[in-house]
């Protein structure tokens, strides 16, 4: 026997196979087997397929036994199977670490067909009846929709949540109930987000304060299906949905694309309590429902042109997220863009008291002015820190602060007779307007009129595609 790894994101996941050659005479359909594989037959464990001949595998979890089964469907029909045969291979349940399969909420069932309209209503004012305003609600359906979809979007989708404590723990219960693979977490590092079993598709849910700089610019980056990190042992793939507690509000362009934030207002009632029963219930409810729409509705998604054209790119990769997975339902699309409109204004707003946004504003404002001079970093400090005071900052940054943000964006400040600085060149007035474009600094977009980098670096922006 040997080793074979199959190729999961998330890292490759160990099956064995006969060390012989396939037979290429093997049937070109999908069938459930129950018999142990032939010789020539390879095993392949697995949390989910899209096969080529349109059968979507997906992992059930028995109700009363705790066993695992695979649900083959294509889009109409179902059926259960503790293994399946295609095309010389046999698949089979995932193992999954009892630890964690004691956590993740896995459907039971396969649900019944329904329109979209009737889903999103029914999970919508699943979070209404418990407490939450429309306009949390409205936004964490759709998220709880996208998770469903997570491999079929431009990026993971992800839900920032910011507000008190007891009324975040309620929604992260609620999401846990009803998301593709929840994974509640609480504690996260660098080394345990790379140890995660992401081949599973996880949607992680993320109660955890403190998380550390580093944790985060990951949590970021596992938006993205290319989020591979390398490890001793070979490459680790950590994309994944999550759902994140972060309390106070933080800037959203540090999670890049497909990053949704709420602020969850105080509670003016009494705070419901989901008993185990309760979340029991919820689950029986809707992850069969979702299992069923995803069957049906999955080369819907992935083939899905949702866009957004009047919004930027970063917003309209984030209405492609949350919008491609709400399937014939145009109204519900619709419904998407005064969030967006809304998401967009508020990451502009939280731009203007971001240090890294405002230094590279102030070195933009220095660009307009004599080109070839040396800015000194001292100098730049002080523009920095009267931007900041007229939007209502009271603290004061010193030089060594900003030149460290410089340095992390690529900059190498050299000593001078009169202290550190930038030399304002061609190429570095024109890597400032790429970092202003970038970032969406206001000043980049009021100026397009004025200066000729500001408008070149705008009009590629609107001409690229998101």
């Amino acid at each position: 026997m040997v080793a074979r790894a199959t190729s999961h994101r998330g890292g490759a996941v160990p099956a064995f196979r006969n060390s012989v050659k396939r037979n290429s005479k093997s049937g070109k359909e999908s069938r459930p087997r129950t018999q142990n594989p032939d010789d020539n037959e390879s095993v392949i464990y697995t949390s989910g397929e899209l096969l080529s001949d349109g059968t979507c595998i997906d992992l059930l979890q028995e109700a009363q036994t705790g066993r695992l089964r695979l649900l083959l469907s294509d889009r109409n029909k179902c059926r259960m199977a503790s293994e399946v045969a295609f095309r010389g291979s046999i698949y089979r349940p995932v193992n999954i670490h009892h630890s964690i399969l004691q956590v993740i909420r896995l459907p039971s069932k396969w649900g019944h067909c329904e329109k979209t309209g009737e889903l999103f209503t029914a999970v919508r004012e699943l979070f209404t009846s418990h407490g939450f305003p429309k306009h949390i609600a409205l936004p964490t359906t759709y998220f709880s929709f996208a998770t469903w979809f997570s491999r079929f979007l431009p990026v993971a989708p992800c839900l920032l949540i910011a507000g008190p404590r007891p009324e975040a723990m309620l929604l992260l219960e609620l999401l846990a109930c009803l998301v593709r693979h929840p994974l509640p977490l609480g504690d996260i590092s660098r080394s345990g987000l790379c140890s995660l079993p992401m081949h599973l598709e996880l949607t992680l849910l993320i109660d955890q304060q403190g998380i550390s700089r580093s944790t985060w610019g990951l949590l970021g980056g596992s938006n993205l299906l290319t989020a591979n990190v390398p490890r001793k042992d070979g490459l680790v793939n950590i994309f994944c949905a999550k759902a994140v507690f972060c309390e106070e509000t933080v800037y959203r362009g540090n999670f890049g694309d497909g990053t949704f934030q709420i602020n969850i207002p105080p509670s003016r009632g009494r705070l419901p309590i989901l008993s185990a029963t309760d979340k029991d219930e919820i689950v029986s409810v809707f992850q069969s429902r979702f299992l069923a729409y995803r069957a049906q509705n999955i080369y819907k998604v992935r083939d899905s042109q949702c866009d957004f054209p009047e919004f930027d790119s970063r917003i309209r990769i984030l209405g492609r997220v949350l919008g491609a997975p709400i399937v014939d339902a145009p109204e519900l699309q619709a419904d998407l863009i005064p969030l967006l409109r809304a998401n967009q204004a508020a990451i502009r707003a939280s731009k203007l008291l971001d240090l890294r946004c405002v230094v590279i504003e102030a070195l933009l404002l220095h660009c307009h002015e004599k080109s070839g001079e040396k800015l000194r970093v001292g100098q730049l400090t002080k523009n920095v820190n009267l931007i900041l005071k007229g939007r209502g900052e009271i603290t004061e940054f010193t030089p060594e602060s900003i030149g460290t943000i410089l340095r992390d964006q690529g900059f190498s400040p050299k000593r001078g007779s009169p202290g550190y600085g930038i030399l304002l060149n061609e190429s570095n007035r024109r890597f400032i307007h790429e970092l202003a474009i970038r970032f969406g600094v206001a000043a980049a977009q009021e100026g397009a009129g004025k200066c000729l980098h500001c408008a070149e670096m705008r009009a590629s922006d609107e001409s690229g595609s998101p």
